[in-house]
């Protein structure tokens, strides 16, 4: 179990146990090999680490009109998506490591977050 800062909040996940490091070097990752049983275990993993992710940040905005969030954090959004895709992408191809797919996971998690407070102060201001 782990903590991160985000969008003023105070965020907490369990990624991390999920990866085995190396211990000849630390600061490697352990890579599956390229199996079919290890893509799909990989494939797993990878869907399951998001669903928890996607799970959260559901909840926070739970309520909340979506169809106000500005454009900006709506590029913002899109790029943090595009980064999953694409890590999501190598991972299942044999690249990449787990290490990225968490900063990945996290910056999406960090741009909804963010979405939401901008969401948060635009109703306010608009309710007064």
């Amino acid at each position: 179990m782990f903590s991160i800062l985000c969008g003023g909040k105070e965020l907490q996940a369990d990624l991390v146990s999920r990866y085995r490091v190396n211990t000849e070097e630390a600061d490697m990752v352990d890579f599956y090999e390229s199996t079919e049983i290890d893509r799909s275990l990989v494939l797993s993993h990878l869907s399951d680490e998001f669903r928890a992710v996607v799970d959260r940040i559901q909840s926070e905005l739970d309520g909340l009109p979506l169809n106000a969030v500005a454009p900006e954090a709506m590029d913002s959004l899109d790029l943090a998506e595009q980064t999953v895709d694409n890590t999501a992408i190598a991972l299942r191809e044999g690249f990449g490591n787990r290490l990225a797919w968490h900063d990945a996971l996290t910056d999406y998690e960090c741009a909804w977050m963010e979405a939401k407070s901008a969401l948060g102060t635009a109703t306010k201001g608009s309710s007064e």
